[in-house]
């Protein structure tokens, strides 16, 4: 079997494998491509089963990936001053965000019920004051 063929065949299985364990298609993705580049780089007469050596290849890079997320979400969460986002989020006034959804909500409904002329009259009204 050719090199083609196999990436032909194996690759759906491969993808598959790889986004149900990391959850992200683009990941998974670039996972799936990075094991093949690697597999056409060795030597393939060492290879006795190339199927089973691409699944385990598959999720050890999966596994690897993962790891790598895991570290540096420990890492930012260990930059972030917890003392200085608390003191900030005290100090937001979230009366503020009810105020901008409720806004938003009937400037939709003004949008929906007013016709293209009403529209632009109550903007120039309004709006622009004029």
């Amino acid at each position: 079997m050719t090199h083609a063929q196999t990436i032909t065949l194996y690759q759906p299985l491969l993808h598959t494998i790889a986004y149900n364990l990391v959850r992200c298609k683009e990941d998974a993705e670039d996972i799936v491509q990075e094991t093949f580049t690697k597999w056409l780089t060795i030597d393939q007469q060492k290879i006795e089963n190339t199927k089973a050596y691409l699944i385990k290849a598959v999720t050890n890079n999966c596994f690897s990936h993962l790891n790598a997320l895991k570290k540096k979400k420990e890492e930012y969460l260990d930059t972030v001053p917890v003392a200085e986002l608390l003191s900030k989020f005290k100090e937001t006034n979230l009366a503020k965000l009810d105020l901008d959804i409720n806004l938003s909500v009937a400037f939709k409904v003004l949008h929906t019920k007013l016709g293209p002329m009403e529209r632009a009259v109550y903007l120039l009204k309004e709006v622009f004051d004029f």
